[in-house]
């Protein structure tokens, strides 16, 4: 998130385009987080273009299980910021056109994790909720 919401440089091969005179220039970018939903849906960037291709990236990622605390990232505070997981979406392959996708979910009544894959339903830990194949997590606001 702190990447997200950083300034970017645009410059060099990367100059921002004015619409109203359509000229290049030097420019500075940035996101800001003005409001967050109820539940926050966050796709983690895996892939990358290579050779007319998207390939992943296997760069292990730490995400939290609970209390996502979302307040360094906004611009003003509009309430509750924490999160706490309850959804994640693995994918497993090397190429995004190809692969098979599955599924972790929290069951809200007992907070018991489910690991969902193709027609079969498996209890699952928290240990295995966080994967290095995650690719979608879901939050939901305390």
């Amino acid at each position: 998130m702190a990447l997200f919401t950083a300034a970017e440089h645009l410059s060099g091969d990367n100059l921002w385009s004015c619409p109203k005179c359509r000229c290049h220039r030097s420019a500075v970018k940035k996101f800001d987080i003005w409001s967050l939903p109820d539940v926050l849906i966050i796709q983690l960037m895996r892939f990358s273009y290579r050779g007319g291709y998207r390939e992943k990236l296997d760069v292990p990622i730490d995400y939290p299980i609970r209390s996502l605390d979302m307040s360094q990232y906004m611009t003003h505070n509009d309430g509750s910021n924490i999160y706490d997981l309850i959804a994640v979406s693995d994918h497993f392959s090397e190429r995004l056109e190809t692969g098979c996708y599955t599924a972790y979910a929290r069951d809200y009544r007992t907070g018991s994790w489910h690991h969902y894959k193709d027609r079969e339903v498996s209890e699952a830990s928290e240990q295995d909720v966080v994967s290095g194949s995650a690719y979608v997590l879901f939050y939901k606001r305390r």
